[in-house]
């Protein structure tokens, strides 16, 4: 700093922090890397077709060179050849064209409602009738109890997937049968995460391929790696489709010769119109504790259900008097009128109108003790559960009742 005589007087230090400005850097190369990467997998994965492409053409050329001086029956077998060279070649660079569609596509999904069983027989039949796969090897489902609900989700990605990673077995297998399974691995109200799995006993799959074909990085294949080019079709539509479906395709080698692919995915499931009627039903909670009411009251609202609250025994008969509830959540513990007192005011009222169905009246206790099951039963109630309250216990006591 200087003063007007133009004369040092100090300095002034600006600091100013630029972590925010390093980090945009660090994250823009990180990404330029990345591209990188993936440019490098797409080369990689293009040569590496277009050499088995170049073979072919040139299996093609050398096919008609001979074709020239040969005559008459030779001629017939030779074209016979040089054309099925020619049209295999045409579907190769046909599938290759829809691969590079696929991996460029940024259309949404199209989602539809599926039955998953119908679907792997569906690609069974369409494997069996592929030209390239194996006599002598055959595909089928493995048993398993059916899927009982319809599924959301990609239904021709999902299909392709199987396909495509069933050809790859079967390349790598001589003989016997490949098993497709579907398993459901998680369940939640609206969700089902379904298993798929791909297994042949008589697979012999190499290691690097094996990694090839987990790789993350898309089509990425090894130019050492020597495959035809319909197979490393098949391992880059695999690759793509599972990246579209955000999955991932695993390898399991259980011993050598048994090699298992699968994949899972998250879909939405169809709720039966059994389970969509049930959030008809109405449902009366009496508990006098304010944290127990918010707890049961929270899970049911969550779940679709409608309910009433009521604080005490006494407030509960009169409720059910004026309006009817199908099930009844009893709190046994509570002042003046507790659950069992509750219950037999309730039961005596209902014996006395006969124009309604009686409520099914369900115990909630902390304690579970035989003497406390026998005496729930005697004063009328249709069953019991325990404290903390569990959506899922009264759902199965729901689904044992017939309304």
């Amino acid at each position: 700093l200087y003063n007007s005589n133009y004369e040092l007087t100090g300095y002034q230090v600006v600091m100013r922090d630029i972590t925010a400005e390093v980090k945009s850097s660090e994250d823009l190369q990180r990404l330029r890397r990345h591209a990188d990467e993936q440019l490098a997998a797409k080369a990689s994965f293009m040569a590496a077709i277009g050499k088995s492409a170049a073979e072919n053409t040139n299996m093609l050329i050398r096919e008609i060179d001979r074709l020239m001086p040969l005559q008459d029956e030779g001629i017939q077998r030779q074209a016979e050849h040089v054309a099925y060279l020619a049209e295999e070649l045409q579907q190769m660079l046909e599938q290759l064209y829809l691969l590079n569609k696929l991996e460029a596509s940024q259309e949404p999904p199209q989602l539809s409602w599926f039955d998953p069983q119908q679907l792997a027989e569906k690609v069974i039949a369409r494997v069996h009738a592929a030209r390239d796969w194996k006599y002598g090897v055959r595909a089928e489902m493995a048993d398993a109890e059916p899927l009982t609900h319809g599924l959301k989700g990609n239904k021709s990605a999902i299909g392709d997937l199987l396909f495509h990673l069933l050809m790859t077995t079967c390349f790598f297998t001589q003989s016997g049968t490949i098993r497709v399974s579907l398993q459901p691995a998680k369940t939640e109200k609206n969700t089902l995460k379904l298993a798929f799995s791909i297994q042949s006993a008589q697979a012999q799959i190499p290691a690097d391929v094996a990694h090839q074909i987990l790789d993350g990085n898309k089509s990425r294949l090894k130019e050492s790696i020597h495959l035809p080019a319909r197979i490393l079709l098949h391992i880059g539509f695999a690759k793509v489709l599972a990246e579209k479906l955000q999955t991932q395709i695993i390898f399991t080698e259980k011993m050598e010769g048994q090699a298992l692919f699968g994949f899972r995915l998250s879909l939405e499931r169809k709720i039966p119109e059994q389970e969509e009627s049930r959030k008809d039903y109405k449902i009366l909670v009496v508990e006098d504790n304010i944290l127990n009411q918010k707890v049961v009251a929270t899970t049911l609202k969550r779940s679709g259900y409608s309910f009433e609250l009521a604080d005490n025994g006494q407030m509960a008969v009169e409720m059910v008097k004026a309006s009817h509830f199908d099930f009844v959540i009893m709190d046994i513990q509570m002042p003046l009128v507790d659950g069992y007192e509750a219950t037999r005011k309730i039961r005596q009222w209902e014996r006395g109108d006969k124009s309604r169905r009686p409520a099914i009246i369900l115990a909630l206790t902390a304690n579970a003790t035989r003497e406390d099951q026998e005496k729930c039963h005697e004063v009328g109630m249709d069953g019991y559960m325990t404290k903390p309250f569990k959506m899922n216990e009264l759902e199965d006591i729901i689904q044992n009742f017939e309304m």
